[in-house]
């Protein structure tokens, strides 16, 4: 027991380190700081490709009020057009009253087959049609309902 005490004595100068030290705070500061600007830039990203669609679309209607009323209206229904093609529905072949019952249904109003929308029927292929409305309140009514979509490209109303 004597070799056990001695080492036991040799050993009683040991003494435990200290605990590490924590991270300093202004590190967890930054690191959160960098985290929640990632998330904000993700979240920003999302958002601004989910609505340029729609930022575009604005744009264009916005360039055809500045154009002669037969060409606004033409642009407007054009652009019409594209955007039902972009958000999925198979209206290639739809004109007239179909395609206004189309449009209403996209749109989730009476608009286009009841009221100012109708301009974008038969009517827009009438001569004079264009002088005989005021074509700065109907671009303003469609950016309204332009506005007024879902950002999503699904839709239960697609005809296929």
């Amino acid at each position: 027991m004597d070799a056990t005490t001695t080492l036991l004595e040799q050993l009683r100068t040991v003494q435990q380190p200290p605990p590490p030290e924590g991270v300093p705070f202004w590190l967890i500061a930054a690191n959160l700081l960098v985290l929640l600007l990632i998330v904000a830039l993700l979240v920003y990203r999302r958002h601004h490709n989910t609505h340029n669609w729609r930022r575009q679309l604005l744009k264009e209607l916005h360039l055809a009020s500045r154009q002669p009323a037969h060409e606004a209206l033409a642009s407007a229904a054009t652009l019409l057009r594209k955007l039902m093609l972009f958000r999925g529905y198979s209206v290639q072949s739809l004109s007239g009253e179909p395609w206004l019952i189309k449009l209403d249904s996209a749109f989730n109003t009476q608009w286009f087959s009841t009221g100012s929308g109708r301009v974008f029927g038969d009517a827009l292929y009438q001569p004079g049609t264009a002088e005989k409305i005021h074509i700065d309140s109907l671009l303003s009514e469609l950016k309204v309902l332009i506005k007024s979509l879902p950002s999503g490209q699904n839709h239960s109303g697609k005809s296929t």
